[in-house]
């Protein structure tokens, strides 16, 4: 038998391991269950997403950053990472160190950056990893990899955008990866460009300007515009209206400027506008400017006005017409009005310069308009009407509406410097009292001047100058003066003049030289020096006050045969050779002397010739009937001298020689010339004999072609005068036939009398005439006349939407205005077609019966189908009219309710980008059995200004995944779960050493029963 106290030790031991052995079989089955669960990836991996790409800019062709944003769960790169760029993106060839930038918390940037190509050209950045990267901001040292963090974001600085948008949907392609993480791929689109160039904001009547990038080059752009506030997609742009167009040049840049009229902006406020080429390339999404109310004229732009009159001005581009305020030259002006749509605005008398401009100020708006003032009247007098205003003479001025000026500074004649006179003495200014002033201007300046004066009158060929004045506050006035021109004549003997046909005076003669309108000798200035220069020998002119002066002239009874005159005048040494008449500057002194007697003959009564002063042993000499046969000396035609070189002989003028020219007293003058051998002989004057008696009277010939001239659209005014010849009976009445154009036969005008002037009326407007005109006598009628042409004045028919009735109300009258270019009574024919609904085409006519305008309204009905349209009206062409604006339109807006559109699916928005990290993610639930259909994208909802949809290498998520690939890096086993089987392995080890010692000692102890002695039954106690 064993003592207890030697199996008391064993007892105790038993008991002591039946407790680990349960702890070591519950740590078993966990250890167990544990194998059998699905283990998470490491903490930093799991979750680790690209959150979004973000560019800089979206201007094709624009530099840009390029920014990566980590979810916050992506382990920094131990070792070097890639971002492979596609080629058509622009990469410096060498980075340096500030254009990568990392946080991962902290600001850090790698040691090196290498740029390089892949085998299908994309650009390759390989960046270094964490183990060398340097603090942004604690002088440069090193990073561990693990203090790092996770990776938030990389930001890449000056890359390029491309010039164009790329050739599909997807957008320029992106990727990042690493080492344990995987492959990030994403997209970028860049969307053709368009921008307002300078203000936003712009009135009627000046120009807004664009620019476009991102176009193909050398391609058509078409800009449209549309009214609205809100952005559109420019792909959506059907039923925009166009409003240009223009070339793309290099780059895919261009620019393009329009004017804002009514034509093109019916209305005030905010406008879209797209830019559409011929490839279809389009500006994205449209871009916004606004078109302010503005001001016109009315009576026309070009108007001129007065300081103080009215001016009636219209709004226009709809707005209100409440007015606040005006302001006239930059001052609030009291002195307005409104009169229904118009506005009255009387300017104020003292306002100053060229252009006044007149500033509105109605609600919120404000509008702005130019004027332009008239020239200010000046008066010229004190030269006779119809003679001018000679050199060195004296005319007064006189000028109104001077307003705010102190004096008169200057005075010119086409530019050419005059002087006042105040007395005897001249002076430089003229003050002005109360807006007004009174001057002398003397026509003349003794300085140099003098000549420039002295070549303007003589070369001035239409006879008139501007006399022009000009205050110290810049008012500029002008006036029209009539010139009269220095004249020089030279009178034959016998007080003839000499002309063309008696320019040959013998010696012995006396000729009388007279100049008119020269300058006098006064005292208040130097008298000028007049001269008459005859064959190189000057004489010098007395005169005085007057302004016009002689000289006479004897011809020496001695020199050479054929001797000629050449006569000149001088102002102050100034040839005056262009105002004396041609054949007055040679003068031929003739040798012989013809003179016929009778002076005044029948035809067919003897005359008796002689001629003196001819060599006296020449024969061939012979008298002739200018424009008729020789006269007949004793049968025959030529004759000789004499020794005393004289002839005398007796001829008759024969009734064969009866010309067309006939005089109303029935004579005629006859020049019988000197001619030999056949030869008018040059320097003998010839005899004038008058013809009477013998004439028969006959009918008139044809008077001159007659003057034409339009009086309106539809009559012609037409003019002439009596023939030269009435055929020795007065002219009893006259006839008028016309035709249209140069062809074809003439119709009767219906005019017969006395009068030579009358209206052909009935006519078509702006069309060609032809009028001939034939005199009658008691002897009968003659022929006509060579026909005169003109033209009637166009009648213009213009259209135009009655002020304020622009836009009416579907169902409510539209009203236009028609507008005629004259005064007449004529029926305008319409045409009008409707848009939308809302109306028929139809026609109809506006009948003018006085005046020149008239106003046509059209009914019109509410649309079913559409909520606007338009109503517009054209004139069509007729002969009694011409076209000039063609067309009006109204717009109509529909008071029916509008349908409620069918709801559609509200399409999944896409997040607005953020810098900030993205949160922890929410735990995926486990996915059913159920496929879940991709997100819908609206594409419509991205801006111009917004990089392109993120599209993920892992279909149907909205973040990026690891690849399948990669799903097999992540079962690694965390450490905190390798640390747990340890401790369990451990734990079992020493549970399996415990329980065998206790199986040992229980062995060899044998059974036991309760009081320690051995079982019996070799089984534990019961």
């Amino acid at each position: 038998m064993i003592n207890s106290e030697h199996t008391a030790p064993f007892t105790n031991l038993k008991n002591r391991f039946a407790t680990p052995l349960i702890w070591l079989l519950l740590a078993a089955a966990l250890v167990a269950i544990a194998a059998m669960l699905p283990w998470p990836a490491p903490a930093q991996a799991q979750g680790c997403e690209l959150v979004e790409i973000r560019a800089s800019e979206t201007t094709p062709g624009a530099e840009f950053d390029l920014t990566f944003d980590f979810s916050g769960n992506c382990p920094a790169p131990s070792d070097d990472f890639v971002v492979t760029l596609d080629d058509d993106i622009g990469v410096p060839s060498r980075f340096s160190d500030d254009q990568v930038r990392i946080s991962a918390p902290g600001r850090f940037y790698p040691e090196y950056v290498d740029a390089g190509e892949t085998d299908d050209g994309d650009h390759e950045l390989v960046i270094a990893g964490c183990s060398s990267w340097k603090r942004s901001l604690s002088g440069g040292d090193d990073v561990d990899c693990m203090d790092a963090g996770s990776l938030e974001s990389i930001r890449i600085t000056d890359l390029t955008l491309p010039r164009r948008p790329a050739d599909t949907d997807e957008g320029y392609e992106i990727t990042i990866g690493w080492d344990g993480v995987g492959r990030f791929s994403r997209s970028i689109n860049v969307d053709a460009s368009l921008e307002v160039d300078g203000d936003d904001e712009v009135n009627y009547g000046e120009s807004v300007r664009f620019r476009g990038a991102g176009f193909a080059d050398g391609l058509s752009v078409d800009i449209y515009v549309e009214p609205g506030t809100s952005s559109a997609a420019c792909r959506e742009i059907s039923g925009w209206r166009q409003v240009g167009s223009t070339t793309v040049g290099s780059g895919g840049r261009f620019t393009f400027e329009e004017e804002i009229t009514l034509a093109d902006f019916r209305n005030a406020g905010k406008y879209q506008v797209c830019a559409l080429d011929g490839e279809g390339t389009t500006s994205g999404t449209s871009i916004s400017f606004e078109v302010r109310p503005g001001l016109e004229v009315a009576g026309g732009s070009d108007r001129r006005f007065a300081p103080g009159e009215q001016v009636t001005l219209r709004l226009i581009g709809g707005g209100t017409t409440g007015v606040n305020n005006v302001l006239v030259a930059g001052r609030p002006h009291r002195q307005w009005r409104q009169a229904g749509d118009n506005l009255l605005v009387t300017l104020p008398s003292n306002v100053t310069g060229r252009i006044v401009t007149i500033l509105v100020e109605f609600g919120d708006d404000r509008a702005s308009i130019n004027v332009s003032l008239a020239d200010i009247e000046l008066d010229v007098s004190g030269y006779r009407t119809g003679v001018g205003a000679g050199l060195g003479q004296t005319v007064i001025v006189r000028a109104n509406n001077l307003s705010g000026a102190t004096d008169v500074i200057g005075v010119t004649l086409d530019g050419i410097e005059l002087t006042f006179l105040d007395g005897n003495r001249s002076v430089d200014t003229v003050e002005v009292s109360r807006g007004q002033f009174t001057a002398t201007v003397l026509l003349d300046d003794p300085s140099e001047n003098r000549l420039s004066l002295i070549r303007k009158y003589i070369d001035d060929s239409d006879g008139e100058a501007k006399l022009s004045i000009e205050t110290d506050n810049g008012i500029k006035a002008t006036a029209e003066v009539a010139l009269a021109v220095p004249t020089v004549t030279v009178t034959c003997p016998n007080g003839r003049e000499c002309d063309e046909d008696n320019n040959a005076v013998k010696r012995g003669d006396s000729l009388l030289i007279r100049g008119e309108n020269f300058p006098p000798d006064v005292n208040y200035y130097d008298a000028p020096r007049i001269e008459v220069i005859i064959n190189d020998r000057d004489r010098n002119v007395d005169h005085t006050a007057s302004t016009s002066w002689q000289y006479q002239y004897d011809i020496p009874r001695r020199g050479d045969p054929g001797e000629r005159l050449v006569i000149d005048v001088t102002i102050d040494g100034f040839s005056l050779r262009e105002v004396i008449d041609e054949s007055l500057r040679n003068l031929r002194v003739a040798y012989a002397e013809l003179e016929i007697l009778p002076e005044v003959v029948r035809i067919g009564t003897p005359l008796s010739v002689t001629v003196g002063g001819l060599d006296g042993f020449s024969e061939g000499y012979s008298i002739w009937v200018r424009d008729g046969p020789p006269l007949r000396f004793d049968g025959n035609v030529e004759f000789g001298a004499d020794r005393a070189g004289e002839f005398t002989g007796t001829s008759v003028i024969n009734q064969e020689f009866h010309v067309e020219e006939i005089s109303n007293n029935i004579t005629k003058d006859v020049r019988l010339e000197l001619h030999r051998n056949n030869e008018r002989v040059v320097g003998v004057n010839p005899a004038v004999v008058t013809l009477s008696q013998g004439y028969q009277p006959r009918h008139p010939d044809a008077p001159p072609g007659p003057v034409v001239a339009a009086d309106g659209p539809f009559s012609l005014t037409v003019t002439w005068v009596e023939p030269a010849n009435d055929g020795g009976s007065p002219v009893t009445d006259y006839e008028l036939q016309y035709r249209i154009g140069n062809s074809g036969g003439f119709n009767d005008a219906g005019y017969r009398g006395s009068g030579t002037g009358y209206t052909i009326a009935g006519l078509l407007q702006g069309t060609q005439y032809q009028v001939r005109v034939r005199a009658s006598n008691a002897e009968g009628t003659g022929e006509w006349s060579r026909p005169g042409t003109g033209a009637t004045a166009p009648l213009v028919a213009s259209i135009e939407t009655m002020p304020g009735s622009e836009s009416v109300q579907a169902g409510e009258p539209a009203r236009f205005h028609i507008i005629l270019s004259h005064t007449a009574t004529i029926t305008v024919n319409l045409a009008h077609a409707s848009a939308g609904g809302f109306g028929t085409d139809a026609s109809g006519e506006c009948r003018i019966t006085a005046g020149n305008t008239c106003e046509y309204s059209v009914s019109t009905s509410e649309g079913q189908g559409s909520d606007s349209g338009s109503l517009t009206v054209e004139i069509s062409p007729a002969s009694e009219y011409s076209i000039g604006t063609q067309s009006a339109q109204v717009t109509l807006v529909n008071p029916a309710p509008t349908p409620e559109p069918t709801p559609t699916p509200t399409p999944t928005p896409v997040p607005e980008p953020t810098a900030t990290p993205t949160p922890e993610p929410t735990a995926t639930p486990e996915p059913t059995h159920t496929p879940v259909p991709p997100p819908t994208i609206d594409r419509t909802a991205i801006t111009a200004t917004a990089v392109a949809a993120v599209v993920g290498t892992e279909a149907g998520t909205a973040r990026d995944r690891p690849t399948a690939e990669d799903e097999s890096d992540d079962g690694g086993i965390d450490p905190l779960a390798i640390a747990l089987i340890i401790l369990v392995v451990i734990i079992v080890l020493a549970g399996i050493i415990g329980g065998g010692i206790w199986l040992f000692l229980r062995r060899r102890r044998g059974p036991q029963n309760g009081n320690g002695a051995p079982d019996d039954n070799g089984g534990p106690d019961a």
